[in-house]
């Protein structure tokens, strides 16, 4: 409001002014010159508050692109990050997947009648972060303990079945004392059922 009344009183004066200048003009000759000078200063009086709005518009118009620019900055830092904390998810758990497979290694050569050959393990990384939901290993027997003669588990097809009736077929599901000694073990020190746990041997 103070703006605006000091705007109606300059550009009173300078019509007073104006005004008073034409009268004490002397003769026609000059007047044209100075209609020529009063009407560029009145032109400035009329314009300075316009010059002040442009200003303020090119100034939030700068703050708008500084906004903008802030929030890419911002984004694109937020994208570093998650990309920094996916590559470190991913470099903890192969670390991570090694120590099992060493861990693992370890508890096999203790048990004393197979070697590791290889390890995959199934580990949540949503959830629980780390934990071990299965572990699928081949291994092979010790040259130590491997005997000249190798028996096979026997599979006797039981009689009668558990509603029963005479059974069909035998199980195929029948693991070696060693097998299922070993799968203990590992059950054991992982926490793990014994149907999450795979082990495979080789000759």
């Amino acid at each position: 409001m103070l703006e605006l009344s000091n705007y109606i009183r300059n550009l009173a004066v300078f019509l007073i002014f104006a005004s008073f200048v034409t009268i004490i003009t002397p003769g026609k000759k000059y007047e044209k010159y100075l209609n020529l000078v009063l009407g560029i200063i009145l032109i400035f009086i009329i314009t300075a508050p316009l010059a002040g709005v442009i200003n303020a518009l090119a100034g939030s118009s700068g703050d708008i692109f500084a906004d903008i620019s802030l929030a890419y900055d911002r984004a694109a830092m937020a994208a570093q990050i998650d990309r920094a904390d996916q590559e470190g998810r991913e470099a903890i758990l192969a670390l991570y997947r090694e120590g099992l497979t060493d861990q693992t290694r370890r508890l096999i050569d203790s048990h004393g009648e197979f070697s590791l050959v290889a390890a995959n393990f199934q580990i949540d990384t949503e959830n629980n972060f780390g934990e071990i939901l299965s572990m699928h290993l081949i291994l092979a027997p010790t040259q130590a303990n491997t005997p000249f003669l190798r028996i096979e588990p026997i599979r006797i097809p039981p009689t009668i079945d558990n509603r029963g009736e005479p059974a069909t077929q035998a199980s195929d599901n029948v693991e070696s004392p060693h097998i299922m000694s070993l799968k203990n073990l590992l059950a054991g020190f992982y926490n793990l059922a014994l149907d999450n746990i795979i082990l495979e041997t080789i000759d």
